[in-house]
């Protein structure tokens, strides 16, 4: 950069006519052509890599949404496999046991109502 500032400050004093000899001016011409065509090759690379980076982050961003649904499509292939795989006998048993169940937990609840009712009835005595 402070080439370049340089550079231009010795073009000024060519424009202005303070006379730089012609050899050290076209040295430092050429210098000034290098170094802008340097400068546009890395603006060039810079923004090659930018576009990189940007596909990378596309890229990852992609693989990490298909791993989401890869594992909730399995959830769910698993919930459908595993709610076809009963039987209608097996789907029975299971009815069959839940009634069992709330047959069970009704009966234990009239136990403890009566329990109840037989403390209240002592205490009173």
């Amino acid at each position: 950069m402070k080439n370049v500032i340089a550079l231009l400050i010795v073009l000024v004093f060519l424009v202005a006519g303070c006379g730089v000899p012609k050899a050290e001016y076209n040295e430092l011409k050429a210098k000034y052509e290098s170094l802008k065509k340097e400068n546009e090759r890395l603006k060039m690379e810079i923004q090659a890599l930018k576009q990189q980076e940007q596909q990378i982050r596309i890229t990852e961003e992609m693989n990490r949404r298909m791993e989401e649904l890869k594992t909730e499509y399995q959830k769910r292939l698993k919930a459908i496999q595993e709610g076809d795989v009963l039987t209608e006998e097996e789907k029975k048993a299971q009815e069959a046991e839940i009634k069992r169940l709330k047959k069970w937990q009704e009966e234990e609840r009239k136990r403890k109502q009566e329990a109840e009712k037989k403390k209240k009835g002592k205490g009173t005595e």
